[in-house]
């Protein structure tokens, strides 16, 4: 009698995209996640994981799974995923303040083993620019209502600059 064992695995992969490449501080844009899994077995117990530092969760939603949220992070999980299965997770997300690019990762595990364990994970990378929304106002220093150019009329002019919103720019 020969006895064999039955021995499941199951490749999953994880993409991320940016619907941009730079963003300001207060910016929000998109990120869209679609993962898999290509077999052969079903995939037992997945967890996707995204942690979003130097990032505010706006709002994020899952085609799969019980998705459960934070203000920085998300957590996906599903008992199972079919070979062939897979998913989408789309997320709005708002810059928060700091210096830097910002760079993100996701990735997804399982309790069965996988053979490719590398395409588990996806990373983007978003550089943060630098704004701030500046308010000038110009005074003149006396009041004129005509201005000859032949004459050598001196006429004082001074410029305030605040800054409307905090940020790391310098006015």
């Amino acid at each position: 009698t020969t006895v064999t064992s039955r021995i499941d695995s199951a490749d999953l992969q994880i993409t991320k995209t940016a619907s941009v490449s730079a963003a300001t501080v207060g910016q929000t844009f998109s990120y869209v996640i679609t993962f898999a899994n290509a077999g052969p077995s079903a995939a037992a117990d997945i967890t996707l994981t995204d942690a979003l530092t130097g990032l505010t969760l706006v709002r994020a939603t899952s085609s799969v799974g019980t998705l459960q949220t934070t203000g920085t992070a998300l957590t996906v999980t599903q008992a199972s995923l079919a070979s062939g299965g897979g998913g989408t997770i789309t997320l709005t997300v708002q810059v928060s303040s700091g210096s830097g690019s910002i760079t993100n990762a996701v990735s997804i595990t399982s309790t069965t083993p996988d053979p490719t364990p590398g395409n588990n994970t996806s990373t983007t990378v978003t550089s943060r620019i630098d704004s701030a929304d500046l308010q000038i106002t110009k005074t003149a220093g006396r009041r004129t209502t005509t201005m000859n150019p032949t004459h050598d009329d001196d006429t004082t002019i001074s410029a305030t600059v605040r800054k409307k919103k905090p940020n790391r720019s310098r006015a």
